[in-house]
């Protein structure tokens, strides 16, 4: 069912790019952010699998891994590699932010303001049908901003516990003993949380959101269409075209296999 899904899905993502290409577009993400993003994808899936099939050995899925040599040792050093790849990038990511003016920009653009509340209960009151009137979002909506914090927040805790799990006897040197069954039980629900919050809000705003449906392409091609900055980033839109960003119909997304060749510039 799963196979023959993904197929029908792969003919509308298709379409969509195809069309995507015939419109102007902006420039979402630049590619080292594409990368980030790919980097932090992967490496959070093998963690979550890895990591539930630590704690849970006995489920059935886990006994079916266990059979094809996918046993726990190999977990358990799979599970620590991609947790330091997951760190890597976020250190690599911190460092754009401080280091670079792209970075800095980004950063500001991130963070929250009052405004996002405001901006949160005007939304679902136009999703709820009581008042016409879309709220004005910039570069970054409410959403993605918790979305990036959240990523933040988890990421400390998980890397914080995950250090105590790993190196139990040096921590316990200088700690109580109880510390690490503390680590134990928060590096577990956090995963629990980061889980959930992937499935059920990040897919939804990337995937199944009716303006999205069947997949935002930003996180492929880094880009998207004029149209939908106009619709769903009006503010950025207009900040856009004033600095002068946005000049007659604009740069297209590249034939597919191609190599893009404005990684580093646009509207990053």
């Amino acid at each position: 069912m799963a196979l023959h899904n993904l197929i029908i899905m792969r003919r509308y993502l298709v379409e969509k790019y195809r069309a995507l290409r015939t419109q102007p577009t902006v420039r979402r993400f630049t590619g080292e952010m594409i990368f980030q993003h790919l980097v932090v994808m992967i490496s959070f899936m093998v963690l979550v699998v890895t990591g539930f099939a630590l704690k849970y050995p006995e489920a059935w899925w886990v006994k079916l891994l266990h059979t094809v040599g996918f046993d726990e040792q190999l977990r358990s050093v799979i599970h620590r590699i991609a947790a330091v790849a997951l760190l890597a990038v976020s250190v690599h990511h911190v460092l754009v932010l401080l280091l670079t003016r792209r970075g800095q920009k980004e950063l500001a653009e991130l963070m929250p303001r009052k405004e996002d509340v405001s901006q949160a209960v005007r939304n679902l009151a136009f999703h709820l049908g009581k008042t016409e009137e879309r709220p004005r979002f910039g570069r970054y909506d409410y959403t993605e901003k918790a979305e990036y914090w959240a990523l933040v927040w988890g990421t400390i805790i998980m890397a914080a516990t995950g250090f105590i799990l790993w190196f139990p006897a040096t921590f316990t040197s200088i700690l109580p003993p109880w510390i690490v069954k503390v680590a134990e039980t928060i590096h577990l629900y956090e995963a629990w949380l980061a889980t959930l919050a992937i499935v059920v809000f990040h897919f939804f705003f990337v995937i199944f959101h009716p303006d999205r449906y069947p997949m935002s392409l930003s996180w492929l091609t880094g880009r998207m269409s004029v149209e939908e900055c106009r619709h769903h980033h009006p503010v950025w839109y207009e900040q856009l075209t004033a600095g002068g960003e946005l000049t007659g119909e604009g740069p297209r997304m590249p034939e597919p296999g191609t190599v893009p060749t404005d990684r580093g510039g646009g509207a990053s």
